[in-house]
């Protein structure tokens, strides 16, 4: 059985929340299945608000949704336009983690840090650095780990398993998931501070019927930004 450990209470990353408001009165939606990708004012306006989220390359990013709403492909497409557009984008996908190896995949290893490590690894954030890290499926990751990816995301620095050693990484994250991580923060099942860290800025992906999978523009029907 999976051991849960105490999240903070809410309020204690309060200087995080300092610079977003609620989030009832930050939305804006605009949506684009009505227009079927045509050059219309709420088209532009959509890919205004993604320039303008490319714009912020330091941002935390969560892109929430029902699967198969083209959030992957939002996340690539902000990389693709940000200034960090030449470095690596690396992804992961956290439903698809055993518990046990979270920290080796995001932090790197030594050799002999564990059973089957042959030999020194660098993780994720090494391998995004001056890039960009996808965390798809954020809501997976266990909550002890979130509490070693909230310190990585405050401190740009990491330490592979195994070292004493921290090594400095320069990423952005964007995150994505299908499930409600207010009711998981509600429920003390996962982190508010890091939740707040992850969604700085925020797009919602919707079903969009007209739209082609291969499309962006089109597959992400709703855009949500923060206020900043």
């Amino acid at each position: 059985m999976r051991q849960q450990h105490p999240v903070p209470p809410a309020g204690a990353q309060q200087h995080q929340q300092d610079h977003v408001t609620t989030l009832s009165n930050n939305l804006w939606h605009f949506n684009s299945s009505a227009t079927s990708g045509l050059p219309s004012l709420n088209a532009r306006k959509l890919e205004a608000n993604i320039e303008r989220a490319a714009r912020n390359p330091h941002f935390g990013v969560l892109i929430t949704g029902e699967t198969g709403t083209g959030k992957t492909l939002a996340a690539h497409h902000i990389h693709e336009r940000s200034a960090r557009a030449s470095r690596p984008f690396k992804e992961l996908n956290c439903a698809a983690v055993p518990e046990n190896l979270f920290e080796a995949e995001l932090f790197g290893s030594r050799k002999g840090a564990f059973t089957g490590a042959d030999r020194d690894q660098p993780g994720l954030f090494e391998d995004a650095d001056g890039g960009t890290l996808f965390l798809d499926e954020i809501g997976e990751i266990p909550l002890l780990m979130q509490n070693k990816l909230l310190k990585a995301i405050d401190e740009k620095k990491v330490k592979r398993l195994g070292t004493n050693n921290y090594i400095e990484c320069d990423i952005r994250i964007l995150a994505a998931t299908s499930r409600n991580l207010e009711e998981m923060v509600a429920a003390r099942t996962f982190r508010e501070d890091l939740f707040c860290r992850l969604s700085v800025l925020r797009i919602i992906t919707v079903p969009c019927a007209n739209a082609a999978k291969t499309s962006p523009p089109c597959s992400i029907s709703f855009f949500v930004m923060r206020r900043d």
